[in-house]
């Protein structure tokens, strides 16, 4: 809910996300944007849809069927999101998986920082290495961090 509203999708530049609070409204959504997709002559890449069904226990639940049209969409423990740029959901909503790869990220990102100034790295100021940080590490680090 937003306010008073019903919000059951998110969009991110040509990717969409939809939830719902039931199996069957989330297959109806589906349905509608089956349709939709149909009538806009636009198509949906099968093979990057997901389905993760979010619990309080943080199990993997594959007990539902969920299809978009004739095809069986793939129910997954985990999935990253948008799929590029690499922020991991688990099944019990919390972002412990997301920070620690964004971790591991930020500092394969520091050591091949590292490895290309070699030792011109050491020798500059600190000046200069903060601010290399701050351009090529940080948003990294601080990727989807509103969440």
């Amino acid at each position: 809910m937003l306010g008073d509203r019903s919000i059951n999708c998110l969009l991110y530049a040509d990717d969409l996300v939809m939830f719902s609070r039931s199996a069957k409204k989330f297959q109806i959504i589906h349905n509608k944007l089956e349709s939709f997709c149909e009538n806009a002559d636009l198509s949906v890449t099968l093979d990057q849809t997901k389905v993760m069904i979010f619990n309080n226990f943080g199990k993997f639940l594959n007990n539902y069927l969920y299809r978009y049209g004739a095809d069986e969409l793939e129910n997954v423990k985990s999935c990253k999101y948008p799929e590029y740029l690499g922020l991991i959901m688990s099944p019990f909503g919390n972002f412990n998986l997301a920070r620690q790869e964004l971790k591991n990220v930020a500092l394969k990102a520091l050591y091949k920082l590292g490895k290309k100034l070699g030792n011109h790295f050491r020798e500059n100021t600190i000046k200069l290495t903060m601010k290399l940080f701050d351009a090529l590490i940080s948003p990294i680090l601080f990727y989807a961090s509103e969440v």
